[in-house]
């Protein structure tokens, strides 16, 4: 097969940004609004307590990028800081160093500027306990329910995740 055409498509920060609409996080989604915006940036002026460059210092963006991609999901300080250990880069140990700031501490500051993403990841927790337990429930943009033994999530769009054979396992 021969192609005269090859195209990529990047949906910059699509993680980032999807769990800003679907938490209806009003912060995030200003700075989503405005194309010269970053939020990776604006997690720098918190953090660092100034607006870092991101060709000047890559590492300060890594991390800031880091912190929202993984706080946005749930990672917790103890896992932010094994995360950034695993870089092993000394580079990366200087500029920590360097910077004092502590990275658990980031992950306070991450959940106090985008309060409603943390809001969210609580009622998604509930209503998730309570699909399986048969009563379906709406979380963020997303309605949970059962069909047979599978939990189903249901986006704006219509589509559904299906997640199989969901049940809750005490451990």
């Amino acid at each position: 097969i021969k192609a005269d055409n090859f195209l990529v498509a990047d949906y910059g920060a699509i993680q980032a940004r999807a769990l800003a609409w679907i938490a209806d996080e009003p912060t995030m989604l200003a700075a989503y609004n405005n194309p010269k915006e970053s939020l990776y940036l604006k997690m720098g002026d918190i953090v660092f307590g100034r607006r870092i460059d991101k060709k000047k210092e890559p590492l300060e963006y890594v991390l800031c990028k880091a912190l929202v991609l993984g706080c946005g999901f749930q990672m917790s300080g103890a896992k932010f800081r094994a995360t950034c250990m695993l870089r092993e880069s000394r580079e990366f140990m200087r500029m920590l160093d360097k910077s004092g700031i502590d990275l658990a501490d980031s992950v306070k500051l991450y959940r106090k500027t985008y309060p409603a993403v943390v809001a969210l990841w609580a009622d998604l927790h509930r209503t998730v306990f309570e699909a399986v337990g048969g009563r379906p429930g709406h979380a963020g943009r997303c309605d949970f329910l059962m069909v047979g033994d599978d939990l189903h999530c249901i986006f704006p769009s219509g589509r559904p995740t299906v997640y199989c054979d969901a049940r809750i396992d005490m451990r």
